[in-house]
């Protein structure tokens, strides 16, 4: 992993494997792994209080986020994967849906799906 370029912080072992540059935490605290380069990619369980609660601590830290879109074919890389999408195509996704300050707050209030 280099540090020096963009790194990408997962919840899991498994979707770490898919994306280069990227490192798994293991649980839903990404921002326990810290690098001024990163960009957070939790789960897209917009349902899931705990997740909610880590999304908007991440953007009050004022950290880079994606907010994956949802798609009807699974919550995290590994599932996207097994739904034929190529691991080209879910960076693309990533940095489509990537934000910070201002504008992640405000996408946040329409993405979310559960008030915390």
């Amino acid at each position: 992993m280099d540090e020096s370029r963009r790194v990408y912080v997962l919840e899991g072992q498994i979707d770490s494997m898919f994306l280069s540059n990227s490192v798994a935490v293991g649980d839903s605290h990404l921002q326990s792994y810290f690098t001024p380069n990163a960009v957070y990619i939790p789960d897209a369980d917009v349902f899931n209080r705990e997740i909610m609660k880590n999304v908007r601590r991440m953007i009050d830290a004022n950290l880079r986020v994606c907010m994956l879109p949802e798609m009807n074919i699974g919550k995290d890389i590994n599932d996207f994967i097994l739904h034929g999408m190529t691991p080209e195509s879910i960076k693309k996704l990533i940095d489509d849906n990537t934000y910070h300050g201002l504008s992640a707050k405000m996408h946040f209030a329409k993405w979310k799906r559960v008030e915390i």
